[in-house]
């Protein structure tokens, strides 16, 4: 099982974010943690990672802060 964490800035560009999915396609990793992300919540669902699950801390912090998101 791979896991990662990743400590990630500038997540609300598309650029950036489309790294990050690519990263986890590419080294096949089947749990990531992704931290002080602040990204708006317009951007956030299932249409990011749409084939794996993700869970926020959304409801604790309003630019949800920790994704953890698994295979």
């Amino acid at each position: 099982m791979k896991l990662c964490s990743w400590n990630v800035r500038g997540c609300n560009d598309p650029l950036k974010f489309k790294e990050v999915v690519d990263f986890i396609k590419a080294d096949k990793i089947e749990v990531m943690g992704i931290l002080e992300i602040r990204i708006k919540s317009q951007n956030m669902g299932s249409k990011i990672f749409p084939n794996l699950s993700v869970t926020t801390n959304i409801t604790c912090h309003p630019n949800g802060r920790i994704w953890l998101v698994w295979n």
